[in-house]
């Protein structure tokens, strides 16, 4: 063979087999296999040639970017030296933590549990730098949100351990700012020792609590005895009862009787089929919302005649006593309710927003009597007849919203279309 088409200095002439034999699995002919052979051998020593070059350019290469890696780093430090950040005034630092990262978008993840832990929140900021770390401490506010929501997080979870420390350390921090408080023990019936021990933590400073939410069995709110008249900051209430036998009432009695700034509860809000029993101050609330009774629910509102926003869930039976005088809420603009069947028991004047998700004719009356309504939601609508009442019942609303069935869908528009 000559040696100008065999040398590994040079690169392999292309090859000459029919790619419908390379890119196939038929066998080659006779005839090809001493140009396969060939070609393989030509290829095989162009390749060990190949190897042997690139081995020690690889190596320079390698020694070239981590020459070059390591000088980059070396420049971003020098940047960063002169970087204005440095000199920003520790003030306007401060203002960014708090405009850019809150403390309630710290503290919690949207719509999800959370338990705060070192490596989220604001111990984050205080891991950056030291001067970050002393801004972040040296500002309160960052500190008043304490969620511990263990739903997600048994008693063997690692993020449970240092949880008793921590919460110390948010207690201090945070100085005498108000605190928004959550609290939810992994299990419904009974906390863990752990679970215990943050709940004593922050219950000795309920004199800060603004916001609080707590879930857990009357036992757990029992343990907060200590804690009655002395709320007096306390403006957001939201706590969930849960049974832990068969009681056929949970009572928390009057451990919130005497909350002189509390002006919005939420009371097993999230639902339930057991009744609550709860003293609140209730002529002082703006917003109520719970899953009770009709009889519990009507006592209430019968003191509650400042209420502005209210969600009413309807469980068991509706008991009405007879002859009962009307509940009248003269400030009520939004009004959610499960079941239109009490409707009539109730005088909203000044009525904007209604929101059932029950229609009967007792929807249709009580709409009748609302002046200033402008939004309406309506479940449970069963022809598209029932839309025609309803406008008719309530002619000054701007915003119809409803629930409806894909049978009648036909039917609702041939009647929209009628003059």
């Amino acid at each position: 063979m000559d040696a100008t088409f065999s040398s590994p200095d040079k690169p392999v002439d292309p090859s000459t087999i029919s790619r419908d034999i390379l890119d196939t699995n038929e066998p080659p002919a006779e005839s090809n296999l001493p140009s396969i052979r060939e070609f393989v051998s030509r290829g095989s020593a162009r390749r060990a040639f190949l190897d042997a070059k690139i081995g020690p350019l690889k190596a320079e290469l390698d020694k070239l970017l981590e020459e070059r890696d390591s000088l980059d780093t070396e420049i971003r430090r020098h940047e960063g030296a002169v970087s204005p950040l440095r000199r920003m005034p520790p003030e306007i630092i401060s203002l960014i933590f708090t405009l850019a990262a809150p403390p309630a978008v710290l503290a919690r993840k949207s719509m999800e549990s959370y338990l705060m832990d070192f490596d989220e929140g604001p111990c984050a900021l205080t891991a950056v730098c030291s001067r970050w770390r002393n801004i972040a401490l040296s500002q309160p506010s960052l500190w008043t949100c304490i969620s511990l929501d263990f739903t997600d997080d048994g008693p063997d979870s690692p993020s449970v351990a240092g949880i008793v420390p921590m919460v110390q350390a948010y207690l201090e921090r945070s100085q005498q700012l108000p605190l928004d408080i959550t609290f939810r023990p992994f299990f419904e019936t009974h906390c863990t020792e752990v679970e215990q021990s943050a709940l004593d933590l922050i219950a000795h400073h309920s004199d800060r609590w603004e916001t609080v939410t707590f879930s857990g069995s009357p036992s757990m709110y029992e343990a907060l005895a200590g804690i009655r008249n002395h709320l007096p900051i306390l403006r957001r209430l939201d706590i969930t009862v849960h049974p832990e036998l068969d009681e056929a009432v949970l009572d928390i009695s009057d451990l919130f009787q005497s909350c002189p700034a509390l002006q919005e509860a939420f009371i097993n809000a999230g639902g339930g089929e057991k009744p609550v029993s709860a003293d609140l101050p209730y002529t002082q609330l703006l917003r109520y919302s719970a899953s009770n009774p009709w009889t519990n629910h009507a006592h209430v509102l019968r003191s509650a005649t400042n209420l502005v926003d209210c969600v009413l869930h309807l469980t068991g039976h509706m008991h009405v006593s007879a002859g009962s005088p009307p509940i009248v809420l003269p400030q009520l603009h939004r009004l959610s309710i499960s079941k239109a069947g009490v409707l009539h028991h109730l005088e909203t004047p000044a009525l904007q927003e209604l929101y059932c998700c029950d229609h009967s004719s007792n929807l249709h009356s009580f709409l009748k009597r609302l002046p200033n309504l402008q939004r309406l939601f309506v479940g449970d609508t069963q022809s598209a007849a029932d839309i025609g009442s309803l406008l008719h019942a309530a002619p000054t609303i701007t915003s119809l919203m409803l629930y409806l069935p894909m049978a009648f869908a036909s039917d609702l528009f041939s009647l929209l279309e009628k003059p």
